[in-house]
């Protein structure tokens, strides 16, 4: 009885570690789980948020993050919009396949492999990126609607996340930003400095944060469009 017991209990633990490998190992932070690639890069295995609008991070601990993994967000049925920061290199097989909502995606220059239906049953997305990118040619080829940043609609003051609301999220972006915890583009650069004066600070962070919540901040032009 007492082998039969041990068989059973080694073969559950086979099982288990078959069954999950990629998960025994991962960081995960706000949602987002992260396997290192090596001293300097990580790689985003999985989310698990009930977050509609998600900013991808830049970096994990020191790590620069550079690849969505294969079926990272695999069926997600929450997610609506997705912004990769431009250090993302590789979007992995089925990485988005299934998410039914997914509305969004904001790809990088810096993206030059997308796997085997990374986006497959996706059927109300909309791929935005620059022209000529290798995005752009994955859209074409794939026959999945794309459009050009900043074509078509202004861009927000203090909306760093291009959400188009300005919210406590950006103003939690705005100071990872300032204490160099993110990577910002340049249309994001202007649009956290709120104040203007050439630098994004913990005061920029601050002021969305008021605006956000209702507070005056009216002497600053956060809320306009660009």
């Amino acid at each position: 009885m007492k082998k039969l017991i041990l068989f059973f209990l080694t073969a559950a633990v086979f099982l288990t570690n078959a069954v999950f490998p990629a998960y025994a190992n991962l960081i995960g932070e706000d949602g987002f789980y992260y396997s290192l690639i090596d001293s300097n890069y990580a790689a985003l295995e999985n989310y698990r948020s009930d977050r509609a609008v998600v900013q991808v991070p830049s970096a994990i601990y020191s790590h620069e993050v550079c690849k969505i993994s294969d079926y990272a967000f695999l069926r997600n049925q929450t997610i609506t919009e997705v912004t990769l920061p431009d250090t993302i290199k590789t979007i992995g097989s089925s990485a988005f396949n299934g998410c039914s909502k997914l509305e969004k995606i904001i790809i990088p220059d810096s993206v030059a492999e997308i796997g085997k239906s990374a986006f497959a049953n996706c059927n109300i997305l909309v791929i935005y990126c620059n022209s000529n990118s290798f995005a752009e040619t994955y859209a074409i080829n794939n026959n999945i609607n794309y459009q050009h940043i900043g074509t078509s609609e202004s861009a927000i003051i203090g909306d760093v996340d291009g959400d188009k609301d300005i919210s406590s999220y950006d103003s939690l972006l705005v100071l990872r930003y300032s204490v160099d915890l993110e990577n910002f583009t340049e249309q994001q650069k202007i649009l956290g400095d709120v104040d203007e004066d050439g630098s994004i600070d913990s005061f920029d962070s601050l002021v969305i944060l008021r605006y956000s919540v209702g507070m005056d901040v009216s002497e600053y032009k956060i809320g306009q469009f660009i």
